[in-house]
């Protein structure tokens, strides 16, 4: 039982993620695409703050791009706004800031049973119906389970060139959100004329 227990969690854990990327405003990029980058992702929780920057920027990585982690060079960086990191961008040279707020991400996992206390095992029961004479009615339509994120694409002089909306569907473990919503984001903003294409 325990073992198929951990088989549940593991085919969870490794489901493949869909993003939607949704414009809400862009401008074509006037200049080359970018070659230094600072990432940020705004949320109060530096854990959660770290390790989806880390992620996005593994997913982002190509050749003629440098990617500066906002954690890494602005560790105390939680203002609502985006003063502190146009300031950054300028004094060191970069094209632009990719700033994510991720501070909705729930990532909650499904519900599993709850232990048995006799057993410390988790308490499953295998339910069988029949209809006799007719079909099985269909299963009901299951509630879509999405994660949601803001992103916008600032250059030095504060213009915001791209905003949207990034939405993962059916995800729960905050690396494979930010792998598949960095990967979608990466598409769109290479399409636009702000990333460099991957070799």
């Amino acid at each position: 039982m325990r073992l198929s227990i951990i088989a549940a969690l593991i085919l969870v854990g490794g489901c493949a993620s869909t993003t939607q990327i949704e414009t809400r405003h862009s401008d074509q990029a006037e200049t080359e695409p970018a070659r230094h980058i600072l990432l940020a992702a705004r949320t109060p929780e530096q854990d959660k703050r770290v390790r989806w920057e880390k992620a996005c920027a593994g997913t982002l990585k190509r050749s003629g791009l440098r990617i500066t982690r906002a954690h890494k060079v602005l560790p105390d960086w939680q203002e609502p706004g985006a003063n502190a990191l146009q300031t950054w961008i300028r004094d060191h040279g970069a094209d632009a800031v990719l700033l994510a707020d991720i501070t909705g991400l729930l990532l909650d996992r499904p519900d599993f049973p709850d232990e048995n206390p006799a057993t410390g095992e988790p308490e499953i029961q295998a339910q069988w119906t029949f209809y006799p004479g007719r079909e099985r009615p269909e299963k009901a339509e299951e509630k879509s389970v999405y994660e949601q994120i803001r992103v916008e694409w600032i250059t030095p002089d504060g213009r915001r060139h791209w905003a949207g909306i990034a939405r993962t569907h059916e995800a729960y473990e905050l690396s494979v959100v930010a792998q598949s919503q960095c990967q979608a984001l990466g598409k769109t903003l290479t399409e636009r004329g702000f990333l460099p294409t991957p070799n």
